[in-house]
């Protein structure tokens, strides 16, 4: 929704107001964020006829009553961020009769000396169906997450719409206070509020220290945006194209697709059948499963990731290469011979310490046998230097011991973190927990999580959890799985009501909605697990500036399940953070 000049017409309604926190390259304030939640209490539909208010981005606003909104009705919008970062706040209109063609924009924000800051970006917030709840006590219908284009939109009496505003900032970003107007246009009214976003002097790094991959394999594209009927497989050129669509979304929210987009490996177990093949993207394929390495293309891919950035990237997904037994042999040999082709390339290059192989997913009985037997195969044939990873979602604290000494990095469900007493063995055993991770997916229905139904701070949540827990990375499992979704399809921009019939895994395994003209549009659950992978590099710049600091003990997240669900207070802590960054930097020698 683009800024537009226009009639002035008389304010209809003040502005409610989260403070983020303000002071630019001063002291922020401790006083505040506590009045931007209004006692949790809902907030009754305002009587003029277009009212404009604000809220955080951890808050739904529904379309039906209740709406969940528990803004501020005064004050100017606020938003507070420090540089190399993204920070939102929700512009919401409250119209009580029918309008068309209304608009959202936003002026230039420059400082009193003249900076500008350029990274603004305005989403309308669409929603999307969720027929069968998860949860017994979950509402169903219309639930907001879909970031949609800036668009005008048609506005219906007694029903909230909001649009996400927000503001990115780059390395070189003067802090300060910068300074504008938001708009809102409706027929023959303006109605504007002030705007303020405190650029505050603490910059995170451009690679990040904490990890976080998402598993977007090369057949994701063929599912986001399904063939029809008699249509033509697409190209690798135009798998590729695709890919790198997928990756831009990725590393813009933190969680870029680093589990295949350098991988050529094709390898799989189902129903008793499997195999194990390689070829694009990192060779071409020689139409025996096999494949010549394609160093100019593998580099293309791995430049890529580079410049945005990455700190890790995976060059294999291995299937269980023992099963079937009549191929094991030959499925065993392909993958040895792939790794080989990958980790001298890597290793010309000085990139092996930043390679992960990921073994058999999940192991379960004689598969966790199998995936022990693939990691000395691994050490054997390939190098001691080529980092396994070892996924396991077992509930039992049996698990970890059995697969001490086959993995480097071991990657375990946020949900059964104390049940595998992995903190114990942590403590045991150190030099096997060179790395550990840990992934939320459809099970267990444990918080934090990231279902629709549960209440967006779970997705913010999983970063400074990740850091009380002492976690070196986050992976989620997929940007969209279809099954569980009726009526999919790409979406059209100006689809408000996204008619996809979500069912029961309330979108476990989704966090994007593809575009019908192959854009990507991210989501407000997305948008949360973006801001806490930045919150938890905030915690490490505390830890540097001022080693035993308080708020490192993260107040916010006192166990596992038992954290705070007030958007407010989570705010609070944020800003607190960084305001004893600020301080510790100041008063550093």
């Amino acid at each position: 929704m683009t800024w537009k000049a226009g009639a002035v017409g008389a304010p209809l309604a003040c502005v409610i107001c989260v403070c983020l926190g303000c002071g630019g390259d001063g002291p922020i304030p401790a006083a505040g964020v506590e009045d931007a939640r209004t006692a949790a209490a809902q907030v009754e539909f305002p009587s003029a006829r277009l009212s404009v208010g604000s809220t955080s981005a951890l808050e739904r606003v529904f379309v039906d009553e209740p709406h969940g909104f528990t803004g501020r009705l005064e004050g100017p919008i606020e938003i507070g961020l420090v540089r190399n970062e993204t920070e939102g706040i929700q512009v919401v209109l409250f119209p009580t009769e029918d309008m068309l063609g209304v608009t959202v924009g936003v002026s230039d924000l420059t400082t009193p000396t003249g900076a500008a800051l350029d990274g603004v970006e305005v989403r309308t917030v669409g929603h999307v169906n969720l027929l069968t709840p998860r949860f017994a006590d979950s509402r169903t219908g219309w639930y907001p997450d879909p970031l949609l284009p800036d668009q005008a939109v048609d506005l219906s009496a007694g029903v909230p719409q909001s649009v996400l505003v927000s503001v990115r900032t780059e390395a070189t970003t003067e802090p300060g206070t910068y300074s504008g107007v938001v708009s809102v246009t409706a027929r023959d009214t303006v109605i504007r509020r002030e705007l303020h976003v405190d650029v505050w002097d603490v910059t995170l790094p451009r690679v990040p220290r904490f990890k976080s991959a998402n598993l977007a394999d090369w057949g994701l594209p063929e599912r986001m945006w399904p063939l029809a009927e008699g249509g033509a497989s697409p190209t690798d050129d135009a798998r590729l194209e695709d890919m790198l669509r997928l990756a831009d979304i990725g590393f813009a929210y933190r969680q870029p697709p680093t589990g295949f987009l350098a991988n050529g490996l094709v390898s799989w177990n189902q129903g008793g059948r499997g195999n194990t093949t390689y070829g694009f993207p990192t060779h071409d394929p020689s139409g025996d499963g096999t494949g010549d390495f394609d160093p100019e293309r593998t580099d293309m891919l791995l430049d890529y990731m580079l410049e945005r950035g990455v700190n890790h990237f995976f060059i294999a997904v291995t299937g269980n290469v023992w099963r079937p037994p009549g191929a094991s042999e030959r499925r065993r040999e392909r993958l040895v011979a792939y790794l080989r082709d990958y980790r001298e390339h890597l290793a010309s290059r000085g990139l092996l310490d930043m390679a992960y192989v990921y073994n058999i997913d999940e192991p379960w009985g004689e598969e966790v046998g199998h995936a022990k037997r693939t990691f000395v195969l691994i050490r054997e044939q390939v190098g001691t230097d080529v980092r396994v990873m070892q996924n396991t979602n077992q509930n039992n604290a049996r698990i970890i011991p059995e697969l001490l000494g086959f993995f480097d990095v071991l990657d375990i469900n946020l949900g059964f973190h104390d049940v595998t007493e992995a903190a114990r063995f942590r403590d045991t055993n150190p030099e096997s927990f060179t790395e550990f991770w840990w992934n939320v997916n459809l099970w267990p229905d444990s918080r934090p999580n990231l279902f629709l139904e549960h209440p967006l701070i779970d997705a913010r949540m999983i970063g400074p959890l990740s850091y009380a827990f002492g976690v070196d990375g986050f992976e989620y499992w997929g940007m969209l799985w279809p099954p569980g979704i009726g009526n999919y399809h790409p979406v059209r921009g100006d689809e408000l009501r996204v008619d996809w019939d979500v069912d029961d895994r309330s979108l476990d395994g989704s966090l994007i909605y593809p575009a019908a003209d192959r854009s990507i549009y991210p989501s407000l659950r997305l948008t949360g697990l973006r801001d806490g992978m930045e919150d938890v590099e905030l915690l490490y710049l505390l830890a540097d500036a001022s080693p035993g600091h308080p708020l490192l003990e993260v107040p916010v997240a006192r166990g596992l399940t038992d954290f705070d669900d007030d958007p407010a207070t989570y705010l609070r802590f944020r800003r607190d953070v960084v305001a004893a960054i600020v301080e510790a930097n100041r008063v550093r020698p």
